[in-house]
This record gives structure tokens, C-alpha cells and sequence, in this order.
């Protein structure tokens, strides 16, 4: 024992996604200022350290940030490293959710790597964990936040 303690369980998974046609009224933005103010609130559990904001502004331009808008409404947001694969965020505004923007929104992602990678959620967080089952998310590797205690 070196007298850490385990915090969270984090799941890492993977898989190819190709992108699939958008459906008329529907358009991804990348932005250069991405609205953390709001993306934030839509969080259903804190990320891990690595996707908070501040990890991902200091990437500067190896992360890419894009909005997803139906009509005059932004609905979701997603953070991606193209270099790595790596999505660093995707969230869904709580009002949109369940209606199909999130897998648009991955495909979309999924279609500028070769595999995508989602990295560190919350084991507790059944509801995302579960929506990335279902689009064929695969489980590589667990990992732990831990702290000295």
C-alpha cells in the first residue's frame, strides 16, 4: 500500500465511427471560442481532470471544438483531439437529449479519426456509459482517479 486512495472508477473505450448525412435544419460549427460557461451545465457528472476546461484550453489548437445547431438552437457541443482520436467532451443541452443529436454529433467526430476514443468516464455515470454502449463503444482499459489519503 502507498497510501492512496481510490476516488473514481473511469471506463476508456474505442471504436470506429463513420459519419452519417445530417438531417436538413441540423449544422456542426467549429468554434473558435467555445462557450464553456453553458457546456458546463449540461454535464450530467464532472469530467476527469484531462477534459475540464482548462486541460482542454491549454491544448490550444490540437483540440477542436464543435457546436452542434438545429435551426438557431446550439444543442450540444464536442471536444476533439484529431491527432489522437481522443474526445475530450460531448455533451448534450438536458432539453435536447434522447432525440438523436449525441450519436449525429460522435458520427460526426467519428468521421475525422480512424477510431474514436473516449477516454476516463465515470463508472457512476450509467446514463452516458450506456449511451456509449449502444453505439458500439468497446471497453479497453479501466483506470482510477485516486488522491493521497
Amino acid at each position: 500500500k502507498m497510501g492512496y486512495r481510490i476516488m473514481r472508477e473511469l471506463k476508456c473505450l474505442r471504436a470506429p465511427l463513420a459519419p452519417i448525412p445530417l438531417p436538413e435544419g441540423i449544422e456542426i460549427r467549429q468554434t473558435p471560442s467555445p462557450n464553456w460557461q453553458a457546456y458546463t451545465t449540461w454535464w450530467t457528472f464532472q469530467p476527469s481532470w484531462e477534459h475540464l476546461p482548462s486541460a482542454v484550453e491549454a491544448l490550444g489548437e490540437l483540440a477542436q471544438t464543435w457546436e452542434m445547431w438545429d435551426h438557431d438552437t446550439r444543442v450540444g457541443s464536442a471536444c476533439l483531439k484529431p491527432d489522437t482520436g481522443h474526445l475530450l467532451q460531448l455533451v448534450i443541452e438536458p432539453n435536447h437529449r434522447r432525440k438523436g443529436y449525441g450519436k449525429l454529433l460522435a458520427h460526426f467526430c467519428g468521421g475525422m479519426v480512424e477510431s474514436l476514443r473516449v477516454n476516463n468516464l465515470d463508472w457512476e455515470d450509467k446514463g452516458t456509459l450506456a449511451f456509449w454502449d449502444k453505439m458500439g463503444m468497446v471497453h479497453t482499459v479501466d483506470q482510477y482517479e485516486m488522491e493521497v489519503g
